[in-house]
């Protein structure tokens, strides 16, 4: 149904950009890396993976080994806590502390595509659409694990203090309903 045949029909416009990316900060960063040619991918260090990698790398590229990976290569976001400022944001700097950083790139990347057009927005009409792959993501993990090693160890919930946020547990539309938050939109 087209716009004409539909009187209710609002057209919308995606004018703001923003982006975290593994070795951009921002719009401009990415576009420097496509006008240069460059790649801004790397090998995992050991604070991006939560075993031990070179028990997991094989020493056989292109060969099958079980429980054997061929490359640790991939898009790592580094030095982000390097420009993420949580005042900026309308939630507790507590709260953003314990959150998972997939969180924060998703709210840090709504921030700049907002600053593009602040002075056009009515914050009270603007919301947030996500799509996001709602894989574990390292906080995830680490509030799963937590929970049950105190399980095992036969804690009482009122005794246990993760030190990760619990939302974490919550990958596919958390996300979205914090960047609202953070940001005031309606």
């Amino acid at each position: 149904m087209s716009h004409k045949q539909n009187p209710k029909f609002e057209p919308i416009a995606i004018v703001g950009r923003g982006c975290v990316l593994p070795g951009c900060h921002s719009v401009d960063d990415l576009w420097q890396i496509v006008d240069q040619g460059g790649v801004a991918t790397s090998s995992g260090s050991e604070d991006d993976w939560h075993v031990d990698q070179q028990r997991l790398l094989s020493d056989k590229p292109g060969v099958y080994e079980l429980d054997k990976m061929w490359s640790n290569h991939g898009g790592y976001v580094r030095d982000f806590d390097s420009y993420f400022d949580p005042a900026q944001f309308q939630l507790e700097p507590e709260f953003l502390k314990k959150l998972d950083p997939i969180f924060l790139w998703s709210m840090e990347a709504a921030r700049q595509a907002l600053a593009e057009i602040s002075s056009s927005v009515d914050e009270n009409r603007a919301g947030v659409v996500m799509g996001n792959l709602s894989y574990p993501t390292r906080s995830h993990s680490r509030f799963a694990e937590e929970v049950w090693l105190n399980q095992m160890r036969g804690l009482a919930t009122s005794e246990f203090q993760p030190e990760v946020a619990a939302a974490n547990r919550f990958m596919s539309g958390l996300p979205a309903l914090l960047v609202a938050q953070g940001l005031g939109l309606g």
